[in-house]
């Protein structure tokens, strides 16, 4: 009796030890790769201009527009038109990056960003993104795999790869990256745009502007 009290206690005491172990290094573990409550990410950050960017216009330009946008947005489509004729008006003043922020409730737009980094695998990203925006339907017409893949045939993309790459974990990895920026920045609806001057001073920009309310904005910052 006594011998089986005494090994019930020394099990009991392994137990408590063991737990005592992992429990310290469960803590370790979290503190080694868990920021600090109180840390944040200023918005001037996120909005950085990133060598992995996607960016159409002069990269060296001095105004920056950061663009978070949803491919099945049709404010977004009409918004784009606008992006394309400041480009246009100001080729070397101006650079558009495009970063992705597809809506939970438009199903076809988290598809078409993958396949628009797909693409861009290929070299080819604003040729496909011209495609998604010229058909892009608000209830996801136009988006469907099956036209993602022609598109990728049109503008001379390998589909075979295309269609592996559409189920690749780096460009999903990409938009969900560009989704937890822009949950961080607190955006509510799409487009969401921000203005970044030389200096790196922020302007945020109020749904789809119009060409000439955005030029205001532009020569202003220049």
């Amino acid at each position: 009796m006594k011998n089986t009290i005494k090994i019930i206690l020394i099990a009991g005491v392994s137990l408590l030890v063991l737990f005592a172990i992992y429990t310290a290094a469960k803590k370790n573990s979290n503190n080694a790769t868990q920021p600090d409550a109180g840390q944040t990410v200023s918005q001037s950050e996120i909005l950085r201009f990133r060598d992995s960017d996607t960016v159409r216009g002069n990269k060296d330009a001095a105004i920056t527009i950061v663009d978070y946008s949803d491919y099945q947005c049709p404010y977004c489509i009409k918004y784009d038109k606008t992006l394309n004729k400041i480009i246009s008006a100001y080729p070397n003043q101006v650079r558009w990056v495009y970063r992705h922020f597809p809506l939970p409730f438009h199903k076809a737009a988290k598809e078409a960003a993958i396949a628009a980094e797909a693409a861009g695998a290929q070299g080819k990203y604003w040729e496909f993104h011209d495609k998604l925006v010229e058909n892009s339907q608000p209830d996801g017409q136009g988006l469907a795999e099956a036209d993602l893949i022609r598109y990728a045939s049109v503008i001379g993309l390998n589909t075979e790869q295309f269609k592996i790459d559409l189920t690749n974990q780096k460009y999903i990895s990409k938009i969900e990256s560009d989704l937890k920026d822009g949950e961080l920045l607190k955006i509510q609806g799409t487009p969401s745009s921000y203005l970044v001057d030389k200096n790196g001073n922020v302007e945020t920009l109020q749904g789809a502007l119009s060409f000439d309310d955005l030029k205001i904005k532009i020569d202003k910052a220049l």
